[in-house]
């Protein structure tokens, strides 16, 4: 295995069920921070890590991370959207 290059694999439907290394690895993955997705939002870094690790809740800011890695809400944070689909 070459430890250079990473890509996290996340086929299927279900992404990671919430996991916040696994999003965190998403937005590696599609070049983005959380630094620098904060800036695009207007909302600070802690705000964009709080809602990584499950401490805050914002549909404004999982809907951001969940279009910077390139997914959905429903398969980034199931636990809170999976009901209501």
């Amino acid at each position: 295995m070459n430890r250079d290059i990473y890509t996290p694999d996340y086929s299927g439907n279900a992404l990671h069920g919430g996991d916040p290394a696994a999003i965190k690895d998403l937005l590696r993955f599609a070049g983005q921070t959380q630094s620098d997705l904060a800036r695009e939002i207007g909302v600070t870094r802690s705000m964009i890590h709080q809602v990584i690790d499950g401490v805050s809740r914002s549909d404004f800011v999982e809907k951001a991370i969940a279009e910077a890695a390139g997914t959905t809400v429903f398969a980034i944070f199931p636990a809170w959207y999976q009901a209501h689909e």
